[in-house]
């Protein structure tokens, strides 16, 4: 009877154990947004535009308009290969413009050039810059999605 406790006890705890010891693969992150819509170019010109009246950096991380994928790049990771498009918040929260597309976000509506301002991960955070976006933007908004950070092999 002391054997089938045991075994039973070990059972349940590494039952349990690989459902405990898994860490997820996605974390929630916050987009300030100022502009979301079907073109690029509108996208594009809306960012230059951002960049100027928000005094803040544009960085396209060598993206570029794909009629396939919504956005991709030429460039190869440090692991020697290209992996397309890797949506913003990966490895590169923080201030600066960007376009990204919106199939890659959970909770996003589909097709759609993003013109996201900040990335972080609390929105108390970006309210300060969201007050002065919406000085231009009006429409400018904060919203949380997951963000996929596990292994892109």
């Amino acid at each position: 009877m002391k054997k089938i406790i045991i075994l039973n006890v070990l059972t349940i705890i590494f039952g349990i154990y690989p459902l405990c010891a898994q860490e997820s693969d996605y974390y929630d992150m916050d987009f300030l947004i100022i502009h979301s819509g079907k073109e690029y170019d509108t996208a594009l010109r809306l960012a230059k535009e951002a960049s100027r009246q928000l005094d803040m950096k544009l960085e396209l991380r060598g993206m570029y308009e794909s009629p396939t994928e919504g956005l991709t790049t030429d460039e190869l990771c440090g692991c020697g290969e290209n992996h397309g498009y890797i949506p913003r918040g990966r490895f590169d929260s923080g201030e600066y413009i960007s376009i990204e597309y919106s199939d890659y976000y959970e909770g996003f509506t589909k097709g759609l050039y993003m013109v996201i301002v900040s990335t972080g991960g609390y929105i108390d955070e970006q309210k300060e810059l969201l007050s002065s976006a919406r000085k231009f933007y009006k429409d400018a908004y904060i919203k949380t999605s997951s963000v996929y950070l596990g292994c892109m092999h």
